[in-house]
């Protein structure tokens, strides 16, 4: 069975590409930070849709529930954004990488 998917079908609004369109790393880093920790400026719409159906899509993948399930999903994600813990899993996850060697050892002969 095939489908074709849609924002509308996570029950979020879609948006224009061009409201994802990046600028240069700085700005976009700033941009996904802002939306992480929970910012709702309208500017970043375009960024937490992609967010939220990007996310609600792999929670899907990854269960075992149907695809009537994607709307809740997509709210899961919508929530992990507003109330920071999205950043925290980030930071954590920066801190972890920043704390790990930096190179992988040889294997023995």
């Amino acid at each position: 069975v095939e489908h074709v998917l849609s924002p509308e079908d996570a029950g979020l609004q879609a948006q224009p590409a061009s409201s994802v369109a990046g600028e240069g790393p700085t700005e976009n880093a700033a941009a996904l930070r802002a939306l992480l920790a929970g910012s709702r400026d309208s500017g970043l719409s375009g960024y937490r849709m992609a967010v939220q159906y990007a996310g609600g899509l792999s929670l899907l993948v990854a269960g075992d529930d149907g695809l009537d399930q994607l709307p809740h999903h997509a709210a899961r994600i919508g929530v992990a954004l507003d109330d920071g813990s999205a950043l925290d899993r980030l930071d954590a996850l920066v801190a972890r990488a920043a704390a790990a060697p930096t190179s992988i050892p040889s294997a023995p002969p």
